[in-house]
């Protein structure tokens, strides 16, 4: 069934909705350049081969011109529905106001914030996607051209990825709910036919070994060299130390502990 939800300032956005499961829904949060889009895609495949009830709320509506900040309430009332996979979340945003959240399952993602930090400086000035229309659209051409005159130090030094990388910190207090998953892009980049069968055992879904190995088998793509308009430019975690200065890995250590403290990167 085809919902549709209007913005404030008059935008109107469509959702394609399933007939839900039986039992409470499930929350997928993937930080920005955590593997978000990976996972995106992975739960997508396994829902079309188990017909598992999904909704990639998020990545919907924002392609559609809905930035976070001008959602509806009645976005946020289908989210209170049972039965459903929720998925694309990159911001947490206010999620944790919802009754539903916070008793359902939730799946987060993360990784070491000084990669997501060189990821972001590469996806703003060339490779990320536009939405149709919206704040969210102007933001990021607003960004591109301001990195025309600032090189990738300065992008960090200046916090330009402060938002995203508060964000993910704001996970850290789920650590310690039994009702929360973490993954952790650094342990499933290299392993990704056990990840997928683990995506699909968390979200609930019945795959077998053959479809997990074709899932990840199309989504194990290793760039032969860099190349910073792709979306996937490089996987290998670390990169972050041929590309910033140490001044930035020291800004990003102080500025964001909990990486360090929580998370335990090192």
């Amino acid at each position: 069934m085809l919902i549709e939800f209007t913005s404030p300032d008059g935008k109107v956005a469509k959702l394609d909705k399933p007939m839900p499961r039986n039992g409470g829904s499930l929350f997928v949060v993937a930080g920005h350049k955590t593997g978000s889009t990976l996972l995106t895609k992975v739960i997508e495949d396994i829902s079309k081969v188990t017909g598992l009830p999904s909704i990639p709320v998020e990545d919907a509506v924002w392609s559609q011109g809905f930035a976070v900040r001008s959602w509806p309430e009645e976005l946020y009332q289908l989210l209170e529905k049972d039965g459903y996979v929720f998925y694309s979340f990159r911001w947490l945003q206010k999620l944790p106001q919802l009754n539903s959240f916070q008793n359902a399952r939730k799946i987060f993602m993360i990784r070491d914030p000084r990669d997501i930090a060189v990821s972001y400086y590469h996806s703003m000035a060339k490779s990320h996607v536009l939405p149709q229309s919206g704040a969210s659209r102007d933001a990021i051409l607003k960004m591109r051209g301001e990195l025309e005159t600032i090189d990738i130090d300065g992008f960090i030094q200046s916090d330009k990825a402060g938002p995203i990388l508060r964000n993910i910190q704001n996970f850290a207090p789920y650590l310690n709910d039994p009702n929360s998953v973490f993954y952790r892009y650094e342990e499933i980049i290299f392993e990704k036919r056990n990840w997928v069968e683990r995506v699909a055992r968390d979200i609930g879904a019945v795959i077998t070994r053959e479809q997990a190995e074709k899932i990840a088998d199309v989504h194990d793509i290793w760039p032969e060299t860099e190349d910073v308009n792709a979306h996937i430019r490089q996987v290998t975690p670390g990169g972050y130390r041929e590309k910033i200065s140490q001044e930035s890995i020291d800004y990003i250590y102080r500025k964001y502990p909990a990486f360090f403290e929580a998370y335990q990167y090192a």
